[in-house]
């Protein structure tokens, strides 16, 4: 919340590098490994 963006400032919609990446987005990844690391130390399966 808070940031502006290109589309924000009346800029092309279309210009994805003008608005920075969510931080959700740019964790989800990371934080997903993490908790299916932590599922499998619980259950005891390693991955392949």
């Amino acid at each position: 919340m808070g940031v502006t963006t290109a589309v924000a400032h009346g800029g092309n919609p279309q210009d994805r590098a003008a608005s920075p990446r969510p931080r959700c987005i740019a964790d989800g990844e990371q934080s997903l490994d993490r908790r299916s690391r932590y599922a499998n130390a619980i259950t005891g399966r390693t991955s392949a």
